[in-house]
C-alpha cells in the first residue's frame, strides 16, 4: 500500500504579521485544503498530513516518520507560491527566516534547502504543491522553479516535481493526492495520477 505524507504550511508563532485582505484570502485557502487532507478517511493507500512553518519543521516532521521504519512514496509539501519558491510560514510575516528558527520559504538557496538534503528519502517522489512553483520564470531575485527542482534532485537522489499552474483545494483528488499540473526539473509535464 503507498503512503503519502502531506506537509502543509501553517502561520509561525514568532514574527511580524503582515496585514490587509490578500492576506486572509490566502489563508482561507491553505486551511481549505488542510481541512480536505485532514478530512478524508478511506482511501486506497496509507496517509498523514502534518504542518510546517519553517523548512526545518518539513525536516522533524519527516525524521518522525522515517524513525519508525515508515518510508513516504509521495511527500506533498504545500504552501503558498511563486516561480522557484514555495512559502511557508512567510506568507503571513514579512520575514522570509528568523536568525534562530531559519528559513520560512523553501527556494533554490543552500541554507533553505539544505537542511532536507540528508532526510528525503532517495525512494520517494516529492511534489512542491504552490502556484507556479515549478515555472520557468523566475521572479525578482529567486531562481526559477526547474533551478530548485534541479538542485533538490541532486542533492537528494528524489523524484521532485512542483506545480506550474494555480493550486487550489479542488485540484485534490478523492479529497487528498494533488491531481494539477506538475513539470519536473527539465520543464517536461507529469502525471500526478501516474506517479501515485
Amino acid at each position: 500500500m503507498a503512503f503519502v505524507l502531506s506537509i502543509i504550511a501553517k502561520p509561525p508563532e514568532e514574527g511580524t504579521r503582515k496585514t490587509g485582505a490578500g492576506i486572509d484570502d490566502g489563508n482561507n485557502a491553505i486551511e481549505k485544503i488542510a481541512a480536505r487532507l485532514t478530512g478524508v478517511t478511506t482511501l486506497s493507500y496509507e496517509h498523514e498530513v502534518r504542518r510546517a512553518a519553517y523548512v526545518r519543521d518539513i525536516r522533524k516532521e519527516i525524521q518522525k516518520v522515517t524513525s519508525t521504519g515508515r518510508v513516504p512514496d509521495i511527500i506533498q509539501i504545500i504552501g503558498h507560491g511563486s516561480a522557484g519558491r514555495l512559502e511557508l510560514g512567510a506568507f503571513w510575516t514579512v520575514e522570509d527566516q528568523l536568525p534562530v528558527l531559519g528559513h520560512m520559504v523553501l527556494d533554490s538557496n543552500p541554507n533553505s534547502y539544505g537542511m532536507l538534503t540528508s532526510v528525503i528519502p532517495s525512494s520517494c517522489a516529492v511534489f512542491l504543491l504552490g502556484c507556479n512553483v515549478g515555472s520557468s520564470a523566475p521572479s525578482g531575485y529567486v531562481a526559477s522553479g526547474r533551478a530548485l527542482l534541479f538542485d533538490l534532485e541532486d542533492m537528494t537522489g528524489a523524484d521532485f516535481y512542483a506545480a506550474d499552474d494555480l493550486v487550489y483545494p479542488d485540484l485534490f483528488q478523492d479529497g487528498f493526492v494533488y491531481s494539477g499540473k506538475l513539470t519536473t526539473s527539465s520543464g517536461k509535464r507529469a502525471n500526478p495520477a501516474a506517479i501515485v
